[in-house]
């Protein structure tokens, strides 16, 4: 039990988030999460990044501005083009996103900081758009989480992975568990 809470201690700003209601809950440089539909936003990447749906149920971002009613300008990690080996390639870019049918199935959060924990709104835009362009994305090390965290503050981190790290490591231990059970019964009777 003890490896299981060292595992799920995740050492970062941002432990809590709230659930945005309305757009006008939101200001310039909130980081927020929404689960990602690539179809909508680049269907002709679907194929490839359907497996990264399952794996990073939430998508991050930098707000930049409140545009009106459901509609919200961010700044953030996407794939924008695929090359001819079928590799993706990443960028960071501004975006206006419609955000209504999250926040109307209560699926926009807004991650709350301490404060004198984070950089103020002025300085996470600025850090943001100095990102624009060409990302080297990595599932593991380098994803939307962290680079909306590495904006908030300089822990780039993503809690995502680490669940998913923890879910594998406990799997693990549950996979060689039952072979050690196996192991001493197959033992036992020689």
């Amino acid at each position: 039990m003890c490896m299981v809470w060292f595992i799920f201690r995740i050492d970062y700003v941002a432990k809590r988030y709230s659930v945005v209601l309305r757009t006008n809950e939101l200001q310039c440089g909130d980081h927020i999460a929404y689960p990602m539909d690539w179809s909508s936003s680049w269907p002709e990447l679907v194929t490839e990044t359907a497996w990264l749906q399952r794996v990073l149920p939430y998508h991050h971002a930098i707000v930049l501005a409140v545009m009106g009613g459901s509609t919200v300008k961010v700044i953030h990690v996407l794939p924008t083009q695929k090359t001819p080996d079928g590799s993706l390639i990443y960028e960071v870019v501004e975006q206006q996103i419609d955000v209504g049918d999250d926040i109307e199935k209560r699926n926009l959060w807004r991650y709350e900081y301490e404060p004198g924990q984070c950089y103020d709104p002025d300085e996470v835009i600025v850090r943001a758009k100095k990102e624009i362009g060409h990302f080297k994305y990595d599932f593991i090390f380098n994803n939307c989480e962290h680079f909306a965290r590495g904006c908030k503050t300089d822990k780039k981190v993503s809690v995502q992975v680490r669940r998913a790290e923890a879910v594998l490591i406990i799997a693990g231990g549950v996979v060689l568990g039952v072979i050690a059970v196996v192991a001493g019964v197959y033992l036992a009777r020689r």
